[in-house]
């Protein structure tokens, strides 16, 4: 049976930091943005540098933390092991070190300084180096696997993230710490006023009136002011501290263990043999991967099974927690072997891919609207669900090409992602809804702040409506219940089909000689189009149709359909060109193919393998 290459698509890996840097990374880039009114000053900026700092020195604190020593007198021949592999892959070589602390070779690293950490008996079992034993190979597959993390760039993928996650984690509590003591230090500061003013009486004539005005007579700082400025801060910080936690411990722990999958592939590639791979897995990482059983687990109907439970690749969101941050183990042996056997499952399932889309775009949704609500500047959900289409429409890639020529099993596969990532969707947004309905019934003169919480944009362009809450609501629920339960999962569906079928499309132009070195890249292009214009042009539409009186086109809308349809006609005549040109065609005997596209296709003329690059080597 012919199984997938991984290293024609976009990788889990890939994705997997993506998602993690769209919570977190987008909102903070945005604190860069004239738009963005800033609450708390200085926030993006302190937690972008110490992200980079941190990302820097993590690895001179992971070797202190290791005991990480340069090798010993009589380790020369493992330098000389380490680099012949090396460039045998094509890859430089690490630095290399020996550690007491550890029982297994580990890499870590940024961009440029990459080490290779050893554990102290490979010289005890090896003393002078390798004899030539079945057992001695099993050393090159292992050293290999270590080599494959660099040749995959998930080492400072996976660094860069968590330094991301942590400081953003740091950063956010010392914020709410710091900045909570501001309506304290603001009714000390109005007590001692009189005396500031007759000081700095001379520089006080040089602000602008209001500053004046405000300098002769603040606003008292009552119980109820300091108890709505408090309110306002855990309003746009916690989420952002939630959604960092939420992420460490759920899709960086999964970024960890997927990598160890992709190090296995690319091993297996090299080799040409995936035997090699799983004797090596059996003598050199059994032992360690014994199931690690949690210090307490929160999912309930498990506490009283007999059976020990294996720490499968899971994609769900029902990971046990294990009462501390540590890293996740390593995927089971017999997991990883089943993984080289499918590699498309390191995708998961459709329905994981649909849950895992739809929980990072509404987390991408409240801390973004949670940064920009103090400045009255939202987002809506255009960009939510466009970020969202990308992110199904990778996972799926892989289901896709693996059921080619089946169409209605990959329609049903579209279906159940749509449905599953909808469904997560609605279950965030369907209690927003019954809040905000509830605050427009208990306090009308606040509809501004509920018209926000609902459609994410700025009160002022609500101001028609504002006189009429009871219409507001009727409008705001008929309106949600057309753009999220109605229109939302058809435009979505019909999108992941269209991109679907363009890929099919590219597949079949067998007489490109780019499309096996870029076909990643092409992939993520036509994704990316798509959901630009899902963003910009479709999805704006569907939100005036949706709420007609609230909404209109305005300029801003006119001017995002136009860019639309110019990138739109610029994508299409490019594909247009090429599928001219290459489709059908055979690289081989340029004889034209008609058959339908699977993965090991064929020429009817010459029998030569069409698409040799999507199949893995081994």
């Amino acid at each position: 049976m012919p199984k997938l290459n991984l290293f024609t698509l976009p990788s889990q890996t890939t994705i997997l930091f993506a998602g993690i840097f769209l919570v977190i990374g987008v909102p903070l880039l945005a604190g860069f943005t004239l738009r963005f009114q800033v609450l708390l000053p200085l926030l993006p900026v302190v937690v972008l540098i110490l992200t980079v700092w941190d990302f820097l020195v993590e690895p001179d604190r992971l070797l202190a933390w290791w005991r990480a020593a340069p090798l010993p007198a009589d380790g020369g021949w493992l330098v000389e092991r380490v680099a012949e592999l090396s460039h045998r892959v094509a890859a430089p070589p690490p630095l290399l070190r020996v550690t007491t602390a550890g029982r297994e070779p580990f890499v870590i690293g940024t961009w440029r300084r990459r080490w290779l950490v050893i554990p102290a008996w490979f010289f005890e079992k090896w003393p002078d180096g390798p004899r030539d034993t079945e057992e001695d190979d099993d050393l090159d597959v292992v050293l290999l696997h270590e080599l494959a993390h660099f040749a995959n760039h998930d080492t400072w993928l996976t660094a860069l993230a968590r330094s991301l996650l942590k400081m953003t984690a740091a950063v956010t509590v010392v914020y709410w710490f710091m900045w909570a003591w501001q309506p304290i230090l603001y009714a000390i500061g109005i007590a001692h006023l009189p005396m500031l003013r007759e000081i700095y009486a001379p520089l006080l004539a040089l602000f602008p009136p209001n500053v004046q005005a405000f300098m002769m007579a603040p606003p008292p700082m009552t119980p109820a002011r300091a108890m709505t400025y408090w309110l306002e801060l855990a309003m746009a910080l916690a989420p952002l501290l939630i959604g960092a936690l939420f992420l460490w411990r759920r899709d960086w722990n999964l970024l960890l263990r997927v990598r160890e999958v992709y190090a296995d592939a690319r091993v297996a590639t090299w080799l040409c043999d995936a035997r090699s791979l799983e004797n090596a897995l059996n003598r050199f990482r059994a032992p360690a991967l014994a199931p690690v059983q949690a210090r307490f687990d929160l999912r309930f109907w498990r506490r009283w099974s007999s059976a020990a439970e294996m720490m499968f690749l899971r994609w769900a969101l029902d990971l046990p927690l294990h009462g501390r941050w540590a890293l996740t183990p390593q995927p089971e042996v017999e997991t990883r072997r089943s993984v080289l056997r499918e590699p498309e499952t390191v995708y998961g399932t459709s329905r994981q891919i649909g849950v895992r889309g739809g929980v990072i775009v509404m987390l991408f949704y409240i801390v973004q609207a949670s940064l920009l609500a103090p400045g009255q500047v939202g987002i809506g959900l255009e960009l939510a669900i466009g970020a969202g289409f990308v992110v199904l429409a990778l996972g799926l890639t892989p289901l896709m090409l693996v059921r080619l020529p089946d169409a209605r099993a990959i329609r049903r596969e579209i279906m159940t992602a749509t449905i599953w990532f909808v469904l997560v969707m609605l279950a965030v947004l369907a209690p927003l809804l019954l809040l905000a309905l509830v605050a427009v019934l208990m306090w009308p003169q606040g509809i501004d702040i509920v018209l926000y919480a609902i459609a994410g944009a700025s009160p002022a362009a609500f101001a028609p409506v504002l006189d009429d809450p009871a219409g507001y609501i009727v409008q705001a629920v008929a309106g949600a219940f057309v753009a999220f339960v109605i229109a939302a999962p058809v435009v979505l569906w019909l999108t992941l089909w269209l991109d679907m079928r363009l890929k099919q499309r590219i597949l079949t132009w067998y007489g490109a000689p780019w499309l096996a070195r870029r076909s990643a890249l092409i992939f993520s292009a036509v994704t990316l189009v798509l959901g630009v214009a899902l963003w910009l042009g479709v999805l704006p539409l569907v939100s005036v149709l949706a709420f007609p009186l609230i909404l209109g086109i305005e300029t801003g809308t006119l001017v995002k359909l136009a860019m639309t349809g110019i990138m739109l006609l610029a994508a299409g005549a490019i594909f247009w060109r090429s599928d001219r040109r290459w489709h059908g065609r055979c690289p081989a005997c340029s004889g034209g193919v008609a058959a339908p596209l699977h993965l090991d296709t064929g020429c009817p003329h010459c029998h030569a393998a069409l698409a040799p690059w999507l199949l893995a080597r081994y």
